[in-house]
């Protein structure tokens, strides 16, 4: 809960004192990656935008910007997929 921060050659994402939940590609999450974090319970809706082809997606605690991502946006839930 504390702080996670991860990367790619693609962009990174980071959340400081935010619950969130990480499943790993493989056995394990830091040796084998991540496929899917989950952060729930924002203080704030998060704001969008893209810029030079990197999306940016923020709310207090949470920053995340990737290059080559689609937004889902569902009634309570966003969704970044990267491509």
């Amino acid at each position: 809960r504390r702080w996670i921060r991860l990367s790619n050659a693609n962009g990174s994402l980071e959340a400081l004192e935010i619950p969130s939940l990480t499943f790993a590609a493989g056995s394990h999450a830091l040796f084998n990656g991540v496929k899917e974090w989950t952060v729930v319970a924002l203080p704030k809706e998060p704001q969008i935008a893209t810029r030079d082809g990197v999306t940016r997606v923020s709310a207090p605690g949470v920053t995340v910007e990737f290059r080559g991502v689609r937004i889902e946006r569902g009634r309570e839930a966003i969704t970044v997929r990267l491509q």
